[in-house]
């Protein structure tokens, strides 16, 4: 019941603009996390997915997909002067889909890997490209975070250069002694 209550809680709020795409991103996880964990519990599809990728897929729907888009929304809200940090749209997309991805492939890799748990252990052309594909979606979603990281170090130097520092007397009396 309280389910589809929040996204309409969250409608009374007033978001800033380019706050928005966070906010539908958020959602859109917290939604995918509530039916996939639903849809795993179901009996017989529990003891499929146990303790294989399937379950590292959902960890990083959590972690990769909703707990960072819900970080940076709050970030993006509370700074509010965000410079650009998470304005980037290749940034964003990089990260939603190569997470997405990511999420999909090791579902299925888990699906696999429930039914027969030699899959991941014995190397062959499936099991190859599934790693393979993984490999490139870690390159986006690495990609994406240099940006963040390039950006927001970025911002901070701009924001401690020393025409923002406020001069005092004595700084400028002792430079003015020592030189």
């Amino acid at each position: 019941v309280w389910a589809p209550l929040l996204p309409l809680y969250y409608r009374a709020f007033a978001w800033p603009a380019h706050a928005r795409i966070w906010l539908r991103a958020t959602y859109v996880w917290w939604i995918m996390l509530l039916i996939t964990g639903w849809i795993i519990f179901l009996p017989g599809i529990l003891n499929r997915f146990k303790f294989t990728d399937g379950l590292v897929g959902h960890s990083l729907m959590a972690m990769a997909g909703f707990v960072t888009t819900l970080l940076i929304l709050i970030m993006v809200v509370l700074l509010d002067r965000d410079d650009g940090i998470f304005r980037s749209t290749w940034a964003f997309w990089a990260w939603q889909l190569g997470t997405f991805t990511y999420v999909v492939i090791m579902f299925y890799a888990g699906w696999i890997e429930g039914a027969d748990p030699a899959f991941t252990i014995v190397p062959g052309p499936l099991h190859n490209a599934i790693y393979w594909l993984r490999l490139f979606t870690g390159i986006a979603m690495t990609a994406a975070s240099i940006n963040w990281l390039w950006y927001s170090s970025r911002s901070l130097r701009a924001h401690a250069s020393p025409e923002s520092e406020p001069q005092h007397a004595h700084k400028q009396s002792t430079v003015g002694a020592l030189s």
